[in-house]
């Protein structure tokens, strides 16, 4: 078998159609490859990117705290599989458009299911804004509505409040105290 021939017959099997035989633009072998090779790029990029965000980020840390740091490198990776994914689905033929629909049943369920998990959503971004603002210390007591709690740590990051009740109070008037 010569160059020429293996050439045609790796281009049939690239062109072979996958999905949608009866589409104006059919979904081809060849297609898939390419959607998965965007794919497997983008996660490489992603993770070379934290590699090399990583030393910036361990001098940022006295600054930011652990906690923000590693959320942030997370962040980036998931928002670069994110545009490796949505390139990968246009490649295949599958514009955003198309899937308007499908966004906005997402975006029906997740306000639904927001409005269900709104005390952990809360409890959530709350958390997130003590360890950004990095107020509650290991062995802090925290005063709220009278009973008072304190703060262990496990290792140097995350920290963790010892809650003396479940009960939740929407006025934001905790007092703090040092320990050490």
């Amino acid at each position: 078998m010569d160059w020429e021939s293996f050439m045609e017959q790796w281009d049939a099997v690239l062109q072979f159609v996958v999905i949608g035989q009866d589409w104006d633009d059919p979904v081809t072998l060849g297609d898939l490859v390419v959607a998965t090779l965007i794919v497997f790029l983008a996660n490489v990029v992603s993770r070379g990117l934290r590699r090399a965000l990583t030393p910036l980020a361990t001098r940022m840390k006295p600054y930011l705290g652990e906690a923000v740091v590693k959320v942030t490198l997370r962040v980036i990776h998931w928002v670069v599989l994110l545009l490796g994914v949505v390139v990968a689905l246009n490649t295949i033929g599958v514009s955003l458009d198309s899937l308007s629909g499908l966004f906005t049943a997402g975006a029906v369920v997740t306000v639904a299911i927001g409005f269900a998990m709104q005390n952990i959503a809360q409890n959530f971004v709350s958390g997130a804004i003590l360890a950004a603002e990095r107020s509650i210390k290991s062995g802090d007591v925290v005063e709220v509505e009278g009973r008072a709690s304190g703060s262990r740590g496990w290792g140097s990051e995350p920290r963790w409040l010892e809650a003396g009740t479940t009960k939740r109070s929407s006025s934001p008037t905790p007092r703090w105290s040092r320990t050490r």
